[in-house]
C-alpha cells in the first residue's frame, strides 16, 4: 500500500461550496443544512454467535435539515415553496451540488456544478421565526424517500458506489 498524503487545501470543502436544491431551485439564502445518514441494524445472534451481539446491515434512513432566511419573492425555493411541498406530502428531487458564486453589485447568481448526493425526499416539521430587529428564518426537516445516491446514480452502499469511494469490502 502507498504513501496516503493529505493538504487541506485540496482536501476541505467550505460550506458555501455546496447547495441544496429541491425541486431544481436552490434553497434560497441558506444559511446551514445538516446531512444525516442512519443505517440501522438487525439482531442475528445465535447460538453459532456465542456471548457475542451479531448485527446485520438494515434499512437505512436519511434526512437533512435546513436552515434559510425566509425570502418574499415568489419563485424562491423559501418558506412558501416548502410549504406547499410539505402540504402536497409528495416526495420530491433533491440534490447536494457544488456552485458558483458570482456577485455583481449585490446581485448574486449561482452555478449549479458538480452533484454529489441525490435522491428524493419530503418536507416535515416545517417552521418559521421572526423576532424584532431580526430576519425571518425558516427550518424544516427533508425526509430521504427511497435510496440516496451518489453523483453517478448507484445507491450508497452498493458495490459501485463503494468502488467509486475507493473502497473494498471482501
Amino acid at each position: 500500500m502507498s504513501e496516503l498524503k493529505y493538504n487541506k487545501n485540496i482536501d476541505l470543502v467550505k460550506g458555501e461550496s455546496n447547495l441544496l436544491f429541491i425541486a431544481g431551485l436552490p434553497v434560497a439564502y441558506a444559511k446551514k443544512d445538516d446531512f444525516k445518514f442512519s443505517p440501522s441494524t438487525i439482531d442475528v445472534a445465535s447460538k453459532f454467535s456465542g456471548k457475542y451481539a451479531d448485527k446485520m446491515g438494515g434499512k437505512n434512513e436519511w434526512s437533512l435539515s435546513v436552515e434559510a432566511f425566509v425570502s418574499k419573492t415568489s419563485g424562491h425555493m423559501s418558506y412558501e415553496a416548502l410549504e406547499n411541498i410539505a402540504a402536497s406530502g409528495k416526495a420530491v428531487p433533491f440534490e447536494i451540488c457544488a456552485v458558483t458564486l458570482v456577485d455583481e453589485n449585490g446581485v448574486r447568481s449561482i452555478t449549479k456544478g458538480a452533484v454529489f448526493r441525490k435522491g428524493r425526499v419530503t418536507v416535515s416539521d416545517l417552521s418559521k421565526a421572526s423576532s424584532a430587529g431580526e430576519y425571518e428564518t425558516c427550518t424544516c426537516t427533508l425526509n430521504g424517500s427511497g435510496p440516496l445516491l451518489n453523483a453517478e446514480g448507484n445507491e450508497i452502499g452498493s458495490t459501485e458506489a463503494l468502488t467509486a469511494a475507493g473502497v473494498t469490502i471482501s
